[in-house]
């Protein structure tokens, strides 16, 4: 708590203290604020199934802190900070030159709970960063990185003395990626290099290294006619035996305009992957056509796709097809639809994929109004099959949902949701069936131009085999004292009850009494 209480007074002084330093010598234009306060929770049962409160903390609260402005009337930046003070705390940073570089960078840490209590969690954090600098009007250079790392309890099976979990979590990723972009009258070329290594502490037979290069062309062939091209070059190591894989990918697609109105794509892929000291080969091969066409009298889309796929392993071979067709539109000011089917069966003779014959089907169908300015209510059914016949297996949705957002009055705004899904899955091992029902909804007041009230809830319902309930409400208040200040309070209610849990249920308590205080300095060169 002490150290918690350090860091709320450090930031927001430097924050305060910002306006301040500015008044010594003209400063360029900023704005921003700072939120602070106290969070309250508590709860009981068995929180590992309520992952919406994972990083959920209770006491002193440096909640968000936002600064944004130009350094100069070229270059802009963007700060914000969430949680600062806890361990779900989240960051980003955007510096950007309109003429010659931009800076960004991203932090974000959160947790997952396993079991009955907050004792057995693992820490999970990312981070990237993004570097552009144009030096010339044509050409671009750029370094990307991105990395994660996992600390905590890790889940494991089959160790006897230590049961579910195992061992301290401790693996660590990280990726980087450089390039050079050339650019002209809409065509570019884009080549990169980067490396991909995955380290982890507790098993050195999973680190590894792989290293990626290629390359990505995009140019105006014709008037009605535009290709991209790209390839790929990758080759992962295994760090502890030196055996290595490599993959070669090349695609191609073409948008093409033949006609007013319609547009057809065709696509290609190739891929082959070596992997060595088992000298094991595969190659694939696939091709697809689009199409697209424009009812322009009815304001609609026609559009239609079919893909074929030759995968070849070790002399076995597999073939996979997949098509689709679909229709969208808005013929009329309050009416619109959309209609889509696919199919995708895969056809593995010699079980080169390991998948057998499956076949994959989805249907959508949606019927859109448009009531009143801003406002759109969407009702529609779907129906999904995927089924394994060689190892008997089926999985079967089936379902109707309702979905509403708009404005009353211009100071009500509404959003809405309904659905009923049923779900039947059958194996030779397990058959189950069970309805998802779920509800949910938000509204937002606007009081007055000083007092904001918004009130949110979800329930969601699973009965027959699988049987669980979840209710999640929460009713915020904003009022805007003066311009600089102003007050926020906020009460959440979550319950869980699931006879897959132990014990069976989970309710928490969660209310926020914050302040935010808004920051400006408005400086106008002569």
């Amino acid at each position: 708590m002490v150290k918690q209480r350090k860091i709320i007074i450090i930031v927001t002084l430097c924050v305060l203290l910002f306006p301040a330093v500015g008044a010594v010598e003209a400063q360029p234009d900023y704005n921003g604020s700072v939120t602070f306060g106290y969070v309250g929770f508590d709860d009981e049962g068995n929180r590992s199934a309520a992952s919406e409160l994972y990083d959920t903390y209770d006491g002193l609260s440096l909640s968000n802190l936002t600064l944004n402005g130009n350094i100069n009337p070229r270059t802009r930046y963007y700060l914000n900070l969430s949680d600062i003070n806890f361990d779900g705390r989240r960051g980003s940073l955007d510096i950007t030159n309109y003429d010659y570089y931009s800076i960004k960078a991203n932090y974000r840490q959160t947790r997952g709970i396993f079991g009955d209590g907050d004792n057995l969690s693992v820490d999970r954090k990312f981070y990237s960063g993004l570097f552009r600098v144009k030096p010339v009007r044509y050409v671009e250079g750029y370094f990307q990185y991105r990395g994660s790392e996992d600390e905590g309890d890790r889940v494991i099976y089959g160790i006897d003395d230590q049961g579910l979990f195992g061992d301290s979590y401790d693996r660590n990723t990280t990726f980087y990626k450089g390039g050079l972009k050339l650019k002209h009258l809409g065509n570019h070329v884009d080549l990169f290099y980067g490396v991909r290594d995955f380290d982890d502490n507790l098993s050195d037979s999973l680190d590894a290294e792989t290293e990626i290069m290629g390359a990505s062309i995009f140019f105006n062939a014709h008037s009605r006619v535009n290709a991209i091209i790209d390839y790929h070059h990758l080759k992962a190591k295994k760090e502890i035996s030196e055996n290595y894989i490599k993959e070669d990918r090349l695609s191609f697609s073409f948008l093409t305009n033949p006609v007013e109105n319609l547009t057809i794509t065709p696509r290609g892929h190739y891929r082959k992957i070596d992997e060595d000291p088992a000298d094991v080969d595969s190659e694939s091969y696939t091709g697809e056509l689009i199409g697209d066409y424009r009812l322009v009298n009815y304001n609609s889309n026609l559009s239609a796709s079919i893909g074929y796929e030759i995968r070849d392993a070790q002399d076995d071979r597999a073939t996979a097809v997949a098509y689709s067709a679909g229709v969208q539109g808005k013929p009329h000011q309050y009416i619109g639809f959309k209609v889509k089917y696919d199919n995708h069966r895969r056809r593995d003779t010699y079980e080169a994929l390991l998948t057998g014959y499956e076949d994959r089907i989805n249907l959508v169908s949606e019927l859109h109004l448009y009531p009143m300015v801003k406002s759109k209510i969407k009702a529609g059914y779907r129906y999904r099959v995927r089924e394994n016949e060689d190892i008997a297996t089926q999985g079967k949705t089936q379902g109707l949902y309702l979905k509403a957002n708009g404005y009353i009055l211009r100071w009500i705004r509404l959003y809405g949701a309904i659905s009923i899904d049923d779900i039947d899955y059958t194996s030779p091992l397990q058959d189950y069936n069970y309805l998802m029902q779920l509800l949910s909804g938000q509204v937002q007041l606007s009081l007055s131009r000083k007092i904001n009230l918004t009130l949110r809830g979800t329930y969601l319902d699973f009965d027959h085999d699988i049987e669980s309930t979840k209710m999640d409400v929460d009713a915020a208040v904003s009022y805007r004292i003066i311009n600089n200040l102003g007050l926020n309070a906020s009460y959440r209610r979550y319950e869980l009850d699931s006879y897959s849990l132990s014990p069976h249920y989970y309710e928490a308590n969660l209310f926020r009494i914050t302040a935010t205080f808004y920051f400006e300095n408005q400086h106008y060169s002569q």
